[in-house]
């Protein structure tokens, strides 16, 4: 609601002619369209609205899809995924910070 009023105010028209679906909010009846990342932090500084209308359970397009397993899940169930801490490379060296600076203990 708070980036669809914001993306309204911008084009100077009622936040009901705005829709907000896929990271777009769009102003139907002039085709302009502008990111939520656009939008986000002049957003973040409107008033959070103290009611909330959501969405029908009918409305809904991802809660209750199924959800395609990752590619990777056979081998992190095994464990045969190599992670970036996993790599060794000819003559690679390791390098560890022994103690902060800030936080030497007084005697």
């Amino acid at each position: 609601m708070m980036l669809i009023a914001e993306a309204a105010s911008r084009w100077n028209c009622p936040p009901g002619e705005c829709t907000a679906r896929n990271s777009v909010v769009t102003h139907g009846a002039s085709g302009r369209r502008l990111r939520y990342g656009v939008l986000a932090e002049a957003a973040s500084a409107r008033p959070v609205p103290e009611n909330v209308s959501l969405k029908r359970p009918q409305d809904w397009r991802l809660i209750g899809t199924p959800s395609p397993r990752q590619f990777d899940v056979q081998a992190k169930v095994t464990g045969q995924l190599v992670y970036a801490i996993d790599v060794r490379l000819p003559n690679m060296l390791h390098a560890a910070i022994k103690r902060l600076p800030g936080l030497r203990r007084q005697a």
